[in-house]
C-alpha cells in the first residue's frame, strides 16, 4: 500500500509548483534586491516552497481519505446489520462506495486493494493494520485496536464495531466542520501574506526610483534582508494559527 510520507507530485503538479516556485524567487528577488536575478541566489526559497506544496498535497490527500474512510465504515457497519460478516461486509461495500465516491476515488482504490488481500485468505486484522500504518490515519488505527478487542473478547462484536464507527464518524465530521469554520480565515492569511511583497512590486512599477535607495548598497541590502527575514517569519506564524489540529 501506498505510504503518504512517499507523496509524489504528479508531472502536471511538478510543473505547475516548479513554475510558481520560480515566479516567487523572482518576484522576492525584485522586490527585495531589485534584481530579477537575485531569485538566483534565493533558490532555497523555492526548494522550500516546493516542500511546503508536498505537505499541503499530503494533507489534502490524507482529509480526502479521511472522509472515504468514514464513509466505506458506515458502509461496512450497515453489512455487518444486516448479516455479512466482517470480511465478507468490506467486499460487499466496494461498489456502494465507488458510486457514492467515484471509482477514482482514494478510499475507493484502498479499499479495492483491501479486497485483494482478503480474497487471497489474508486476516482482517493484518490487512486492516497495514492499511493504518501505511495510511497514517489515527482514527484508522484505533479502528483497528477496537476491532481485535471486540474480537478477542468474544461478546456483541457488531455493537463494539458499531460504536466505533460512530465514535470515528463524529471526529471526522468535526474536523470537517473546523475546516470549513476556518476556511475564510485560512484565505484572509493568504491574502495579508502576499500584500507586503505586492506593495513593493507596485511601489516599483508605479514609482521607478523610489526604493533605489534601498538596492545596490550594503546597508540598504541589510535592512532589506532583515525585512526579509521578519516578513518569512511572520508567514510561518500566521500559517500556524490558522492551522488547527483536532
Amino acid at each position: 500500500m501506498k505510504n503518504f510520507s512517499g507523496f509524489r507530485f504528479s508531472a502536471k503538479q511538478r510543473i505547475v509548483y516548479t513554475c510558481e516556485a520560480i515566479l516567487l524567487t523572482a518576484a522576492i528577488g525584485e522586490a527585495f534586491y531589485g534584481s530579477f536575478t537575485a531569485g538566483i541566489v534565493l533558490s532555497p526559497i523555492a526548494l522550500w516552497f516546493l516542500k511546503r506544496k508536498k505537505r499541503i498535497c499530503e494533507k489534502r490527500e490524507l482529509e480526502n481519505l479521511k472522509e472515504g474512510f468514514k464513509e466505506c465504515l458506515l458502509l461496512v457497519m450497515a453489512a455487518v446489520n444486516v448479516g455479512y460478516s466482517f470480511e465478507n461486509a468490506w467486499k460487499a461495500s466496494l461498489d456502494e462506495l465507488m458510486g457514492l465516491l467515484g471509482k477514482e476515488h482514494i478510499m475507493v482504490k484502498k479499499l479495492g486493494e483491501i479486497n485483494a488481500r482478503l480474497a487471497m485468505n489474508e486476516n482482517i486484522e493484518s490487512v486492516l493494520e497495514d492499511f493504518a500504518s501505511a495510511s497514517g490515519m489515527e482514527e484508522a488505527g484505533s479502528f483497528c485496536e477496537v476491532m481485535k478487542f471486540a474480537k478477542r473478547s468474544g461478546g456483541n462484536y457488531r455493537k463494539i464495531i458499531r460504536r466505533s464507527v460512530l465514535q470515528i464518524r463524529e471526529k471526522i465530521e468535526v474536523e470537517s466542520e473546523i475546516r470549513t469554520l476556518t476556511a475564510g480565515k485560512r484565505m484572509e492569511q493568504r491574502i495579508m501574506s502576499l500584500l507586503p511583497l505586492g506593495i513593493c512590486l507596485y511601489l516599483k512599477a508605479s514609482s521607478p526610483g523610489y526604493l533605489d535607495v534601498l538596492y545596490g548598497n550594503v546597508k540598504g541590502m541589510a535592512v532589506m534582508t532583515l525585512l526579509l527575514v521578519m516578513y518569512a517569519a511572520a508567514f510561518v506564524l500566521s500559517e500556524k494559527i490558522v492551522d488547527i489540529e483536532v
